[in-house]
């Protein structure tokens, strides 16, 4: 965990250099499979290590952006939910919720319900939907030729 905590704090400074201002992604824990549900002890040790990063990137002017993926990429945050909870806890202004229809549309019984993505929008920690991705990647369709009606979300 140290050696994954020490890449994100490179990335930062990188970004830093850059006069970036958003770090998005899978950055809470290893992306990949895992055999378990995630431990109180594995969620809080992942807060812990995404609020120093983010007292770091408050220093930066940065904000991170949490992605929330499936149950098949990760064991920590599968819902915007569990993800609202997860920053309420980690308590830095900077971080957001990266919402990522792909994954929503697989683990949001409804993902325009009034208990997913506004409960995000709402508090102001949606870092910005992202609709999918680039069509061809792993056989993805683009948005609202699926399961979900994009439009349904649109102002």
């Amino acid at each position: 965990m140290a050696a994954g905590e020490a890449h994100l704090h490179r990335c930062l400074e990188f970004l830093g250099d850059a006069v970036g201002t958003h770090l998005v992604g899978v950055i809470y824990s290893a992306m990949r499979k895992y055999m378990a549900p995630a431990t109180q002890t594995n969620r809080q040790h992942s807060i812990d290590a995404i609020g120093r990063l983010s007292t770091r990137a408050a220093e930066l002017d940065i904000r991170i952006a949490i992605e929330v993926v499936n149950r098949y990429e990760s064991n920590l945050l599968n819902t915007a939910r569990q993800a609202v909870r997860y920053i309420e806890d980690a308590a830095a202004e900077n971080l957001l919720v990266h919402l990522d229809t792909y994954h929503m549309n697989i683990e949001e019984p409804d993902m325009f319900a009034r208990d997913t993505e506004p409960r995000v929008c709402g508090r102001g920690r949606a870092g910005g939907p992202d609709l999918g991705g680039a069509p061809s990647r792993e056989r993805r369709h683009c948005a609202g030729s699926k399961h979900q009606t994009v439009a349904r979300s649109l102002p």
